[in-house]
């Protein structure tokens, strides 16, 4: 089996991974020498009815409702044909900061459509990576090879456009999925090219085994942490102590800043010492002292000896400072069992709907898991109950009803328009989009996009009887 990158990229209607949709999906699959294999893919994807546009996201794409009607395949088509792009054995799926937003759209996405929202990210060989990590990585430790553009606060711009302008590489037009996927693997190719090391390095970290054996045993010694967690000054380089297991999120270490020294802290009482460790005011001037990192999202681990020397002298922090920071906090056993607590008692969200529990509505049972891809066939066989759980059934009516509303008998179709009515009364959602995208309007009249969303959040008001007054 040989291994390949699978680049993509992805446009939306907004930024929110559970409520805004997919419109445009491109990608490239090469090899590990970045070579192509075959022809991109690109196309579009129409949100289904109850997906309300937002104006800016629109105006920064240019790509209309309207457009998508006329083109775009059916969610479930569009992500069908992403799920087998993905699934290729040995395929290692990469985007351009897509752990935190490309990622989450497809798993939403994936969970939606009956799809296993996570196997595609390790089954058959398969792994996942993210450009931006090795950018950030790059820049904090191995910057020579590449021009890093800065903003106008000073700090390094890792957006996309800001680093293809700087260093000459294609980029037709930004925030195009296939113009960002040349521009995505032009800058691999610089980081490879400049870094190799540095780019085999990262590259192995998409496995976690590989993430535990560099920072195990825990406790024991410092590393870097880098990627956006220090200031520029230091190049964003944090020294840190992976402490311990996150007690409730398997794929979160428990890390401590160590640019503190904590003779400053350690004897605080139980309380007070718990409040310093999860509370942080970005205003105070003080360092966070607790870093969670995710060991299945590629963490921007290094070992201090990879410092290069005359970096030392130009930091906030002094490296002899470290093996003292570390032998004072393994010397107070009772942090273990503090933060131990106080993770495990940390709220985490939970949600009603449905369409919002990919995480906290808990794994689904292999049961269910069998009933996928019949849910996916019985799409218009007027099926209404095919799960266990009631949660994936209430799901699998609304997938039925946004792929053909049409075929819905009449008491399904008033459920139908009461779930649309709740869900774009809620917080004035479609109010507060519509006035928004006639504010955009009025600095721009004569934009037939925006023009077109109006009239797609009038007809949305009308099916569902709301009032735009």
């Amino acid at each position: 089996m040989t291994d390949t990158f699978f680049w993509y990229d992805l446009e939306t209607t907004g930024t929110d991974s559970q409520l805004d949709r997919i419109v445009q999906f491109a990608g490239q699959r090469t090899d590990e020498a970045l070579n192509p294999i075959g022809a991109p893919i690109n196309f579009y994807i129409k949100p289904s009815w109850d997906t309300l546009f937002h104006p800016e996201a629109a105006l920064v794409t240019g790509i209309s409702p309207r457009d998508l009607d006329r083109e775009g395949l059916s969610e479930l088509e569009g992500l069908t044909k992403i799920y087998e792009c993905f699934s290729e054995p040995g395929t290692c799926v990469v985007g351009y900061n897509s752990f935190k937003f490309d990622d989450e759209f497809i798993r939403q996405g994936f969970y939606r459509n009956f799809f296993d929202p996570y196997g595609r990210e390790w089954q058959h060989g398969n792994s996942r990576w993210d450009l931006i990590q090795l950018a950030r990585f790059a820049y904090a430790l191995r910057p020579d090879g590449i021009r890093w553009p800065e903003t106008a606060s000073g700090r390094p711009s890792f957006k996309l456009e800001d680093l293809a302008e700087a260093n000459g590489l294609l980029h037709e037009q930004a925030h195009d999925a296939l113009s960002d996927i040349h521009a995505t693997i032009g800058l691999a190719k610089q980081l490879q090219r400049s870094q190799p090391k540095l780019f085999d390095y990262h590259y192995k970290m998409r496995r976690k085994h590989a993430v535990l054996d560099a920072l195990y045993p825990l406790g024991k010694q410092a590393v870097l942490l880098t990627g956006g967690y220090g200031p520029a000054t230091d190049r964003t380089l944090v020294p840190v102590l992976p402490l311990m297991p996150h007690p409730v999120n398997a794929n979160s270490l428990l890390c401590i800043d160590l640019r503190v020294d904590p003779s400053t802290y350690l004897d605080l009482s139980a309380e007070r010492l718990i409040d310093r460790f999860m509370k942080f005011e970005q205003n105070t001037g003080e360092y966070r002292l607790l870093h969670q990192v995710q060991i299945n999202r590629c963490p921007p681990f290094a070992p201090i000896s990879t410092l290069p020397e005359k970096m030392q002298s130009q930091l906030s922090w002094q490296v002899d400072d470290l093996a003292g920071f570390v032998k004072k906090i393994q010397s107070t056993p009772k942090l273990h069992p503090l933060l131990s607590e106080a993770m495990s008692a940390e709220s985490r969200p939970t949600s009603d709907d449905v369409d919002c529990q990919l995480y906290s509505g808990g794994f689904v049972s292999a049961v269910d898991q069998q009933q996928f891809a019949r849910a996916r066939q019985w799409v218009n066989g007027g099926q209404s109950v095919v799960f266990t759980e009631e949660r994936l059934n209430e799901l699998f009516f609304r997938f039925r009803a946004r792929h053909d509303a049409t075929g819905l008998v009449p008491e399904e179709h008033s459920r139908w328009i009461d779930f649309l009515r709740r869900r774009w009364i809620n917080e004035d959602r479609l109010l507060v989009r519509y006035q928004l995208t006639l504010s955009c309007q009025s600095e721009d009249p004569t934009n037939r996009l925006l023009a077109e969303l109006i009239d797609r959040l009038q007809r949305q008001a009308a099916s569902a009887a709301i009032s735009l007054d």
